[in-house]
């Protein structure tokens, strides 16, 4: 067993400045992940200037360069239980809220050029058996009445997508995609230190005050805060001790041929999630001919003590 994230295997990390001594700046964003070089994007596209970017070890260390990569605005809700919980309205704002963001981590893909293994896929939410189609059913009906494109497969259809005949159903949709997400994360922070923001990487926050932020080295005094962070939230005190990350796993197989993908998808690449009780699974054969296959079990997601490394289980 080897410890490492697949995506930086092999791939050399350079160093970036670390806080050291006091600074001043417009805006100070915490945390180099997607959500933060993203903040950090829009900004710079605003006009602003003078921006500082502190990530406690290496843009894209943390949950954004270990993830997955697949790009989708279903998280443990769909559209049917979003209805269910929040009404039409907040419903519709939620999921496209979400759909904004894959949006706009195309839309930056785009504009930067950024290799980073983009594949177009559409997703699909698959019935474990025929008694789970009525899940199904209900999500395809739910994305319907809120006005988005969806497609509906019964068991006699869904080997048009998929190689198999052991589900019972599923629900299609599309503007869903996967990447490498540790190759984005590093491609935009370097595309936006082009640009004149100033990343500092091994700078941990320790504490933060109204207009100040500090690290175990230095000190940044600014106008404006953005924290862009998950469970390290409680740890500087800006989230109550009961928000908390949670984990997954990702496993990778060995290239696979061509053959392999057309009897697994017979018409086009896609990401699918099937859901069987407390398990999720999605999976999708990536650019460059491996499969890889995220999801998680209840009990290790909404653990407490923090996974610090991954694992590669190797034969």
């Amino acid at each position: 067993m080897r410890h490492e994230v697949f995506w930086q295997r092999g791939k050399a990390i350079g160093a970036r400045d670390k806080l050291a001594g006091s600074l001043s700046a417009n805006v100070v964003i915490i945390g180099g992940g997607v959500a933060g070089l993203t903040v950090a994007d829009e900004l710079v596209r605003r006009g602003v200037e003078d921006i500082v970017v502190l990530e406690a070890r290496f843009c894209g260390a943390g949950a954004s360069g270990r993830s997955s990569g697949f790009i989708t605005p279903a998280s443990e809700l769909g559209v049917s239980e979003l209805r269910r919980r929040f009404g039409d309205d907040e419903a519709r704002m939620l999921w496209d809220l979400a759909q904004g963001g894959c949006d706009s981590i195309r839309e930056t893909i785009e504009r930067y050029k950024i290799e980073c293994g983009y594949l177009p896929a559409d997703s699909l939410y698959i019935a474990s058996d025929e008694s789970s189609f009525r899940v199904i059913e209900e999500e395809h009906q739910a994305r319907l009445a809120l006005g988005y494109a969806s497609r509906l497969y019964d068991r006699s259809d869904l080997p048009q997508v998929i190689g198999s005949t052991s589900y019972g159903g599923a629900v299609r949709s599309g503007q869903t995609f996967a990447i490498n997400s540790f190759d984005y994360v590093r491609a935009l922070s370097d595309r936006l230190a082009d640009r004149g923001v100033r990343i500092l990487e091994d700078s941990a926050v320790t504490a933060v005050s109204q207009d100040e932020v500090r690290t175990r080295e230095g000190v940044v005094r600014a106008r404006s805060l953005f924290f862009c962070l998950d469970h390290a939230a409680g740890s500087i005190g800006i989230a109550p001790g009961e928000t908390y990350h949670a984990q997954a796993f990702l496993m990778i197989s060995e290239p696979l041929d061509r053959k392999f993908s057309t009897r697994s998808f017979p018409t086009a690449p896609s990401s699918s999630g099937t859901r069987i009780s407390s398990i999720s699974i999605s999976d999708s054969l990536r650019t460059d001919g491996f499969w890889s296959v995220a999801g998680s079990c209840r009990e290790p997601t909404h653990a407490r003590d923090e996974m610090t490394w991954p694992r590669c289980i190797t034969s």
